[in-house]
């Protein structure tokens, strides 16, 4: 007898329980992709700090001189790393990235040119 009201009692907290998660409503989530841990975050156009820190590195270096960024993608490091995305005066595809160091820890680099 002791059981079978155990098994009563278990069976209507459990009822309850899912009713109440049932009369509860959960706000609808944005969906956005998964942030890659150690990975570039979604490309999008450049925004003026972007921009800022393309064109320091660029008026010291010449290959950069023609190149017009479109898309980066950035990578929170011991610092920043910026992976730019750009076009060259003959329409071609260059990806440029860019390791800004934490502040008084030295200047933007180029650290690779594809």
């Amino acid at each position: 007898m002791k059981k079978s009201i155990l098994i009563i009692a278990m069976i209507a907290v459990i009822m309850a329980m899912g009713q109440s998660c049932r009369t509860h409503k959960v706000p609808k989530q944005v969906e956005e992709e998964p942030a890659l841990c150690g990975g570039y975050g979604n490309e999008r156009e450049p925004n003026e700090r972007d921009i800022e820190v393309f064109e320091h590195v660029a008026q010291n270096d010449i290959r950069l001189a023609d190149l017009r960024p479109v898309v980066v993608g950035s990578q929170v490091v011991a610092g920043m790393n910026y992976r730019f995305t750009c076009y060259d005066s003959n329409g071609q595809t260059v990806i440029v990235t860019i390791f800004v160091p934490l502040p008084g820890e030295g200047e933007p680099v180029i650290t690779n040119i594809l």
